[in-house]
């Protein structure tokens, strides 16, 4: 099914995901942890790759920061389990037990329980400042032109709502080329809203996510701001692969500048 005829405007869908959603906040710290190795120390003894590289590689970009997958799959389990089976088949790596055991401790630290998601698409963006988790967002205020923008580019919202209906979420969707989507300026959920929303998209959708690097005419601090220069884009693992940064190049320079 093509991307257009699964996401139908104006229309609620519901789904369950699997909880354990790893918040930025993990994400960095995790990234950090790897990247601090130093594979000379006695703890990884006779465990360095055999290129002879003296530090631990990060996870990739397109890695499922959940705490546990499940399904068929090169790497499915739990966080730690997959990790030491990405890293041991990639580098040729076995990763010291000490080393898994804080691995997971991170990703239990920032793991999301959330597990049911109510949410529709919509191209009409005239709710009220705040009603999505989205109080005092410059969209309602300074930068309310940027709507326009976003609607004349042919972007939507996704917005999440609670058991009474009432809204809790939302974030901006761009369908940019090739069935190919990016997600950014999520709100309303805690750790990184916009990570959350693009997994739950990404599962809707049936694509893989990766973070990457948004401006528009290279800046993100322009009438069209984007949090953090961030974004998720949503695609094949291939188009992840290819893509590490976007411009939408919306609306004029002037309006940037």
């Amino acid at each position: 099914m093509e991307l257009k005829q699964k996401i139908q405007l104006n229309t609620r869908f519901e789904q369950e995901a699997p909880e354990g959603t790893i918040s930025d906040t993990g994400i960095n710290r995790i990234q950090d942890y790897i990247q601090d190795q130093d594979l000379t120390t006695e703890m990884w003894h006779g465990q360095q790759p055999q290129d002879g590289a003296t530090y631990l590689r990060p996870l990739p970009y397109n890695w499922e920061w959940v705490w546990k997958v499940t399904g068929n799959g090169h790497y499915v389990g739990t966080f730690p389990k997959r990790a030491g089976k990405y890293y041991y088949k990639q580098w040729d790596v076995k990763l010291p037990t000490a080393f898994v055991a804080q691995l997971g401790n991170l990703a239990r630290e920032h793991s999301e329980d959330r597990s049911f998601y109510r949410f529709d698409f919509v191209n009409e963006f005239n709710w009220q400042d705040g009603d999505f988790g989205d109080y005092d967002s410059c969209f309602w205020g300074e930068n309310s032109r940027a709507r326009d923008l976003l609607k004349d580019n042919g972007a939507y919202a996704v917005r999440f709502f609670g058991e009474e209906g009432t809204g809790l979420a939302r974030a901006w969707v761009a369908h940019i080329a090739d069935e190919r989507l990016i997600v950014f300026n999520g709100y309303g959920f805690s750790g990184n809203p916009t990570l959350k929303i693009a997994q739950v998209v990404a599962r809707f959708t049936g694509q893989q996510y990766g973070r990457i690097y948004v401006t528009n005419h290279n800046t993100d601090e322009g009438t069209l701001w984007i949090n953090g220069s961030t974004g998720y884009l949503l695609g094949t693992a291939e188009q992840l692969a290819n893509m590490t940064e976007y411009d939408f190049g919306w609306g004029s320079v002037e309006d940037d500048g």
